[in-house]
């Protein structure tokens, strides 16, 4: 695989783990610290849910659940409360916070724990996104060893093959199978822009490690040609 494309496969999902990361984390953790300011600054009392309206987009259902409460000796009735749980019912009594500057500012005490998850989540995810970005860099430093270290034989190409246990933008690689003039095979990494560049039959570069021949490197852009010097 040539060294640009490479690149820009691997910040594909590099990419939506990033962005999916920052959407979670960022509607948690702000959720999260809005909750955390109820919690410590309002005042805990128990409301009665008074409406629970469903809107429906397709298939799909959102809701709308609204709380009579009292705080302060005021009486406050069909406030929104901003969550929904699929336990709620009309007429159920549930614990909010209250916030003391805004009595129509309230939040549910059990809708911490959902906040909570949605900034584990952002973050986990984007800490995915970065061991990608480490492991390729790692393998990028490995295969650059392996160039300027390594044994390089010429192997010839096989097999072709569709791996369909993963894809990228619904595009799945194909690994290569070479063998050498001993009967040694070798694999290839999942290729996403091979699609029509080499055919059976046609010898790339490895690079196999002195110390360990397991370890080894298929170099795709090296193609053994008429000129190419023959290696011992």
């Amino acid at each position: 695989m040539k060294g640009k494309n490479a690149k820009a496969v691997i910040w594909i999902p590099v990419g939506i783990l990033l962005f999916i990361g920052l959407i979670f984390g960022a509607i948690g953790i702000g959720f999260l610290v809005d909750y955390q300011d109820h919690k410590q600054n309002g005042t805990q009392v128990t409301a009665t849910i008074s409406h629970i309206f469903e809107d429906y987009s397709g298939d799909d259902v959102s809701y709308e659940v609204y709380v009579n409460y009292a705080h302060n000796g005021q009486f406050y009735s069909n406030v929104r409360l901003g969550y929904h749980s699929s336990s709620m019912d009309i007429g159920e009594k549930v614990e909010i916070y209250v916030s003391n500057d805004d009595a129509t500012d309230i939040v549910a005490v059990e809708s911490g724990l959902i906040f909570f998850i949605f900034a584990i989540v952002g973050v986990a995810l984007i800490l995915a996104g970065f061991i990608v970005l480490l492991v390729n860099k790692k393998r990028q430093r490995r295969h650059q060893f392996l160039k300027e270290m390594g044994k390089k034989i010429y192997a010839t190409i096989t097999s072709i093959d569709t791996n369909f246990n993963i894809a990228i933008n619904n595009v799945h690689p194909v690994k290569l199978t070479l063998t050498d003039k001993y009967g040694t095979t070798y694999k290839s990494q999942n290729l996403y822009d091979f699609v029509g560049q080499y055919e059976v039959g046609t010898k790339l570069a490895v690079y196999i490690d002195t110390m360990d021949e397991r370890e080894y490197y298929v170099d795709t852009t090296d193609v053994q040609t008429e000129e190419t010097p023959i290696l011992f």
